[in-house]
């Protein structure tokens, strides 16, 4: 039918001749069945890209949820010490994390660069991006350092209850060390999801929660004979944590 019909056009065409009725019927079936023939072969590519994206997503949410956890974990341990020492520790966590919040936000483009080198072959640049993303997060440890002892003496000027700012910035300051590390190991994050490899930083982020509670026990609560550091412990904690993750 088709083969018949294309045959026909050919020959009509070179004698100059306007196709009848019955030609653009056949044209119109042509159509029809080659459209038909190609929507299970879309489908099938649509199931394969959301297949896709879900293998990227997933592992993705599952890793933010566990960092979550992370932060439930410091709230639950902290929050036996009293109300007091639960509204220090809440206070100087939000400070420590911002500064690292904005570094999180440049750092973002490394996923980006990566992904581009990645999808086009170009493997040379992806490694080139992946080293561009490490020195990029020790260049930003300078100003978010400075951001976060800016904040330190700064805390007793607003208007706190003086032994809450005394364990925030107790907090921060044990905090500073593992400022690097996680600016470096959120380079790392987006370059490995670039990558299309985010179940390493999944699997890494849920030993973290546990990580978490034996370092909040050991210096939050003085365990195992290390030494009590109520609130501040919290920040040490964190960044032992942090250097962790990134090694």
């Amino acid at each position: 039918g088709c083969q018949a019909y294309r045959g026909d056009r050919v020959g009509r065409t070179r004698s100059r001749r306007r196709p009848d009725p019955g030609a653009r019927l056949a044209q119109g079936i042509c159509l029809v069945s080659g459209d038909a023939a190609s929507r299970p072969q879309s489908r099938l590519s649509w199931f394969d890209e959301a297949a896709a994206n879900l293998g990227l997503a997933v592992p993705i949410a599952i890793g933010f949820l566990a960092q979550m956890a992370m932060v439930f974990v410091d709230n639950i341990m902290v929050g036996r010490l009293g109300a007091p020492s639960l509204a220090a520790g809440g206070l100087g966590a939000n400070l420590l994390f911002t500064p690292i919040l904005l570094g999180m936000g440049v750092l973002g483009g490394i996923g980006a660069v990566a992904a581009q080198a990645y999808g086009a072959g170009d493997l040379a640049k992806v490694s080139t991006t992946g080293r561009q993303g490490l020195r990029l997060a020790l260049a930003l440890t300078l100003p978010c350092v400075g951001v976060l002892v800016g904040l330190v003496l700064l805390l007793p000027w607003l208007g706190y209850d003086h032994s809450t700012v005394r364990m925030a910035q107790g907090l921060l300051l044990w905090g500073l060390p593992g400022v690097p590390a996680a600016l470096a190991f959120m380079a790392l994050r987006y370059f490995v999801i670039a990558l299309s490899r985010p179940r390493v930083v999944t699997v890494v982020t849920i030993l973290s929660i546990g990580a978490t509670a034996l370092f909040n026990y050991l210096f939050v609560y003085g365990g195992f004979g290390a030494p009590r550091l109520g609130v501040a412990g919290v920040g040490l904690s964190g960044s032992i944590v942090g250097w962790l993750q990134f090694l």
